[in-house]
């Protein structure tokens, strides 16, 4: 008589296994994953790893941009008397002559600063805290 009981359960068993297996195309597989857009993955991702990688991305951007407004204003400083066409590319106007004029001396030097304290130090310093 129990042998008849686990007959009985395991066709009951077999029975809803044979009716999940037909019916799979309910999305059960699916869990709302879906292709995102290079907007909504790289830009607004919400995902910690992007997030980080735009993070140190953002840091190494800045970082090369103080690194190359050191190097202009250095340039001037350490030559103070030459002249140097390329400062006038750069700079422009405040560059006549391939000599830097003091105005944009103390710009490049402040935004210099201003770049590296807040845009490549927090970078680095926000990564172990």
């Amino acid at each position: 008589m129990a042998s008849v009981n686990i007959k009985q359960e395991q066709d009951v068993l077999l029975d809803s296994l044979e009716h999940h297996q037909a019916h799979d195309g309910h999305g059960h597989d699916d869990h709302g994953h879906h292709e995102e857009s290079f907007i909504w993955k790289y830009i607004f991702s919400q995902d910690h790893k992007m997030i980080a990688r735009q993070y140190i991305i953002t840091g190494i951007f800045w970082a090369t941009v103080g690194v190359f407004f050191s190097v202009l204003f250095r340039l001037q400083l350490g030559w103070p008397g030459e002249s140097f066409p390329i400062l006038e590319l750069f700079l422009g106007g405040w560059a006549e002559g391939g000599r830097m004029s003091a105005d944009a001396y103390y710009w490049l030097v402040t935004m210099h600063g201003t770049i590296m304290v807040f845009f490549c130090t927090n970078c680095w310093i926000e990564r172990y805290i």
